[in-house]
């Protein structure tokens, strides 16, 4: 192995990276907050990003600062990029370095001292970033919006179309539009995929042959519980399912519902408790499952999830979930299943006081759904 040739491999292809620490170290130094690093421009990414030759002949890609541009999927995209390229390509530039994006760094770029990112607010070639301007300078920011008003004034660019709405607004419209998308098409998965679910006495569980389909988060939310009911219990608060694509058939308690909290954090929690046994003779075991479905506005348990039950101070621990995961329009959901004895299961619902952890969050098993579970156990067993 040529060593030295290796070495200096390693040194060329970090450099660039080194050259952008240094150039935010020396950001984030009072000392050096004002130092400017000179280059040329060589190449123009879009309409406000960059590349820069240094004397030195490294290459650094630049963000200006406090300004956003029209998307790619936006009219004037390819106008304000090639307005930026007349300014600036092949002609020296300054910098002053103010942060770190992923390889990119963020700054003010100054062309025979004139600030770009006021120059391209003053020509309606972007617009003054809201969601960042409170970081900006009280006095710098003054200017900035003055040269927004005065092309906003004149209908200047981006100013110039009515209806072309500022790229934060279309990146969040765009996401919404996405979710919505993804939800329609779990509703349609679902719809298809609807088990047959039947409100019955519930007798001893026998083997059979039945019609229906798909077993998670649609199962468990179409089902009648006690808080649809008003609280009260429908054959014994117990409901009956099939799911014949997977093999097999199941009892299930209503719904109880219950709060877990992490400190000031707090989760709705629907928990039900699942008899799971096999639609043919000789086609696998029976078995319980606990179960908890948490809607929040984020994905909580991701990591996270791993139950522990104390009933009257005996800890009773499963470990990780098995874990379904679907996004709502504004929010998301998550169903968290856990295996459970019959033993554990007759524990819980014998014990007088009940408590859960998931993960960082804890709660309580009220008396109703101790109830629900024996009598789960009562027709199961």
């Amino acid at each position: 192995m040529n060593w030295k040739r290796d070495k200096k491999h390693i040194v060329m292809k970090n450099l660039k990276t080194l050259l952008l620490i240094l150039f935010v170290l020396a950001s984030t130094q009072t000392a050096f907050s004002q130092l400017k690093y000179g280059g040329r421009a060589v190449e123009v990414v879009d309409g406000k990003t960059i590349v820069i030759e240094t004397p030195t002949r490294n290459r650094v890609t630049i963000v200006l600062q406090f300004i956003e541009i029209p998307e790619a999927e936006q009219p004037l995209y390819q106008t304000v990029k090639e307005h930026l390229q007349a300014m600036v390509l092949d002609k020296n530039v300054e910098y002053l370095p103010r942060g770190l994006t992923q390889k990119k760094a963020i700054g003010q770029v100054f062309l025979n001292k004139v600030d770009l990112s006021q120059q391209l607010l003053r020509d309606g070639a972007a617009w003054y970033s809201l969601p960042e301007k409170d970081s900006q300078e009280a006095g710098e920011r003054e200017f900035y919006q003055l040269n927004e008003g005065q092309a906003k004034l004149e209908k200047r660019g981006v100013w110039s179309i009515e209806s072309l709405k500022p790229a934060w607004e279309f990146r969040a419209e765009k996401e919404e539009i996405k979710k919505q998308q993804e939800r329609a098409k779990l509703e349609e998965i679902a719809a298809q995929n609807k088990p047959t679910e039947t409100a019955q006495t519930v007798r001893k569980p026998t083997q059979q042959s039945q019609t229906g389909t798909g077993f998670g988060l649609d199962m468990w939310s179409k089902v009648n519980n006690s808080e649809s009911t008003n609280k009260t219990t429908v054959n014994g608060g117990l409901l009956t399912g099939r799911v014949p694509n997977y093999g097999f058939n199941y009892v299930m308690t209503s719904g109880n519902f219950l709060d877990l909290t992490n400190g000031n954090e707090k989760r709705k929690t629907e928990s039900r408790s699942i008899f799971v046994y096999p639609a043919e003779q000789k086609r696998g075991d029976a078995g319980y499952v606990i179960g908890f479905l948490i809607e929040s506005e984020k994905y909580t348990f991701t990591d996270s999830n791993s139950l522990i039950i104390t009933a009257d101070g005996q800890k009773i621990q499963f470990g990780k979930a098995y874990r379904i995961h679907g996004s709502l329009p504004f929010s998301v959901q998550e169903l968290l299943l856990y295996q459970v004895s019959s033993a554990n299961l007759t524990k819980i619902s014998n014990a007088q006081n009940v408590k859960i952890s998931i993960g960082k969050f804890s709660g309580e098993l009220g008396k109703d759904y101790r109830e629900l579970i024996k009598n789960l156990l009562t027709v199961t067993k």
